[in-house]
C-alpha cells in the first residue's frame, strides 16, 4: 500500500508565488485570480480564504516581521503581544482602511 500524501493548494500556490520573479503587486494578483474559485469578474472571495491565504503567507514570512506580533488588551505589568494571525492582519488592515477613509471625509476638519 503507497500511502498518498496530500497538500493544501492554497499552501502550494504560496510557495510557488516565492518562486516567480515578479513583482508582489503582480505575484499577489496571480495568487488572486488562482485562489479565488469564484467566478473572477465579481472580484470577490469569501473572508474565511482570505483569512487562511494570510496565515499561508505569514507561514512562509513573505510579510514582514514587523506585523507579525499584535498588541494584546493586556496592559499590566506592561503591553502584552501575541503572535498575528491571517485573521488578525486582514481585519486590522479593514479598520485601518475604514479609519482612512473617514478621515479623508473630514478633510480640513481633523486638521484644526
Amino acid at each position: 500500500d503507497e500511502q498518498q500524501e496530500t497538500f493544501d493548494l492554497d499552501l502550494l500556490l504560496i510557495a510557488f508565488s516565492i518562486a516567480i520573479n515578479t513583482k508582489i503587486e503582480e505575484r499577489l494578483k496571480q495568487l488572486w485570480d488562482l485562489s479565488n474559485d469564484e467566478d473572477l469578474s465579481q472580484n470577490k472571495m469569501p473572508l474565511e480564504k482570505i483569512f487562511h491565504l494570510v496565515d499561508l503567507l505569514l507561514f512562509t514570512h513573505q510579510i514582514p516581521s514587523s506585523k507579525y506580533a499584535m498588541k494584546s488588551n493586556e496592559k499590566w505589568p506592561f503591553q502584552q503581544y501575541h503572535q498575528a494571525t491571517g485573521k488578525d492582519l486582514v481585519l486590522k488592515s479593514l479598520d485601518e482602511l475604514d479609519e482612512e477613509s473617514d478621515r479623508q471625509k473630514l478633510g480640513w476638519i481633523e486638521r484644526k
